[in-house]
């Protein structure tokens, strides 16, 4: 496994679409893992720390957030050592697609977020439905 501060830095910039995803995924798999869920949706998680983020990126925005075209995510595993899931989406789908739904379930059964000391969501794109939702599932954490 390459160290995870190298591979942070390495730009996604100038790819779109499939080949930014297919980037996207080289990198996860690294630090993580990268998951498809359904045809308009992916998860990419990066293993850092006990403290998760959780967030919500359409790929078109997701490629023009910044120089890089990193997840905006990418920040704070840099600077705070936190672990990131990401959600794609490709165009504005509000996220609700059972495929996410049975994600998060799964992660739940798995126990997943169990073992997190700390999780925060956040949005980009107004798309704060999924972001509403998801927050309930903190609960089941703690449970």
């Amino acid at each position: 496994m390459q160290d995870l501060a190298h591979l942070l830095e390495e730009t996604l910039a100038g790819q779109s679409g499939q080949a930014w995803l297919g980037a996207l995924e080289e990198l996860a798999d690294e630090v993580g893992y990268f998951q498809p869920l359904s045809a308009k949706h992916n998860a990419a998680f990066v293993d850092a720390g006990k403290t998760l983020l959780v967030s919500f990126e359409t790929l078109q925005s997701v490629q023009t957030i910044n120089d890089k075209s990193h997840p905006i995510g990418f920040e704070m595993v840099r600077k705070e050592g936190w672990s990131l899931l990401s959600f794609f989406s490709d165009g504005d789908t509000w996220f609700r697609d059972p495929s996410i739904y049975r994600y998060f379930d799964r992660l739940i059964d798995d126990g997943f977020l169990k073992i997190l000391t700390k999780s925060s969501f956040t949005v980009l794109d107004f798309v704060d439905m999924p972001q509403a939702r998801f927050q309930s599932l903190r609960q089941v954490r703690k449970s």
